[in-house]
């Protein structure tokens, strides 16, 4: 089993914009006054950090479900083994998988909505408690 999930457009495009307010921010401050403030600075560094995250969400996937495992992708990424997860529990628009050392939380919001459908299908193949 092979699946790749990736963020939801709207969340791709949020940071860009994001990114872009905090550039032009930091670009009138920095270029048009005289003397700087450091206010200025950190728009610059708000929009780069914003420019990185909206990298990152396009090059790698929310979840990935491949070779036996489930990797939630992120600063924090987590992963767990497919055979080790005992329950699953839907809470709250989440699903939070457990095994007996770990658990891993896959926030459905941030899914884009033409792969809820399939990542429920996967979850109910796996023969695990339901909660």
């Amino acid at each position: 089993m092979f699946l790749k999930i990736p963020y939801r457009y709207k969340k791709y495009n949020f940071n860009l914009i994001l990114g872009v307010i905090w550039f032009l921010f930091s670009l009138t401050g920095i270029v048009f006054k005289v003397n700087p403030e450091w206010t200025d600075y950190v728009w610059f560094i708000l929009s780069l950090m914003y420019f990185g995250l909206y990298y990152y969400e396009v090059k790698y996937n929310y979840v990935e479900i491949k070779e036996g495992f489930i990797k939630v992708n992120g600063p924090l990424g987590k992963k767990l083994k497919l055979n080790e997860i005992t329950t699953i529990k839907h809470f709250a628009g989440s699903y939070i998988l457990k095994s007996k050392q770990n658990e891993i939380t896959v926030e459905l919001s941030a899914i884009d909505d033409s792969y809820i459908e399939e990542f429920k299908r996967e979850l109910k193949k796996l023969e695990v408690e339901w909660k």
